[in-house]
């Protein structure tokens, strides 16, 4: 549950800086529907920024993920902990130290969740 509260954080920084962008970065000519356009589609780096508006959608479903029955099981645990830090590593990659921080820290509970549904193999079996 603390690993999906944190999931917000990220979604909560690149909505803000999203909304910062748009609305109020542009010059009255411009509205923020054609200015996202000309990001997404002709603008310098347009992958950059198609990756910054998937960046809370990939966020904002892990933390649904950390929510549901998946995390019930350790397979599912194990599954969310290791795609939670391909996306934070991928962060670290592209995108702000103080954003990649915030898509990091919940893998401190999403590793706790998994050591917990970690129990060894007793007498081979």
């Amino acid at each position: 549950m603390k690993a999906a509260l944190l999931y917000v954080l990220p979604v909560l920084a690149l909505l803000g800086m999203w909304y910062l962008l748009l609305f109020t970065g542009t010059t009255s000519a411009s509205s923020p529907g054609s200015t996202l356009l000309f990001l997404l589609t002709e603008g310098p780096k347009p992958n950059w920024f198609r990756w910054l508006l998937l960046l809370p959608l990939l966020c904002a479903v892990l933390a649904a993920a950390h929510v549901s029955r998946l995390t019930r099981t350790r397979s599912g645990s194990v599954l969310l902990l290791v795609i939670g830090s391909g996306l934070a590593a991928a962060a670290w990659v592209t995108v702000a130290p103080e954003i990649a921080l915030f898509v990091s820290l919940p893998l401190v509970y999403g590793f706790l969740g998994a050591k917990s549904m970690w129990r060894p193999i007793e007498n081979g079996v």
